[in-house]
């Protein structure tokens, strides 16, 4: 599958339409000093089609990855991507908004309680997943 452009910095890896094949969107933010994936993947060989996607499109090797939430249709595909930082926490934040322009904000929520949700300003999009 290939990475859908949504704007500016902003890429998909869709998910499956198929609730039954619990296969999740994967996002793309790239930027001069890396990429951002939000969230891993729902195993590491989902992992490396998003790699194969990422790779395919010619944009910036994966720098960093967001975790939406804790859940693993979100956070099992992670030993896929060995050489990034994982921002999953409040203290990864600041780094990532400084340097990659990307915020993340703690929602909470009703599907799970550690929820975020990310922004990126400069291409006017708002990541939601299962908020």
């Amino acid at each position: 599958m290939t990475l859908r452009h949504l704007a500016c910095r902003v890429w998909l890896h869709p998910g499956d339409p198929d609730p039954d094949n619990v296969r999740p969107g994967v996002a793309v933010v790239a930027g001069d000093g890396g990429s951002v994936i939000v969230d891993a993947g729902q195993s590491p060989a989902h992992a490396r089609e998003i790699q194969a996607a990422l790779r395919a499109a010619d944009l910036p090797a994966a720098r960093w990855l967001v975790y939406t939430h804790h859940y693993w249709d979100h956070v099992w595909g992670a030993c896929a991507w060995p050489d990034v930082e994982i921002v999953g926490h409040a203290a990864g934040v600041e780094p990532l908004r400084a340097e990659a322009g990307v915020g993340v904000r703690h929602v909470r929520g009703r599907h799970a309680p550690d929820s975020s949700v990310v922004l990126v300003p400069d291409s006017g999009v708002l990541l939601l997943r299962d908020c």
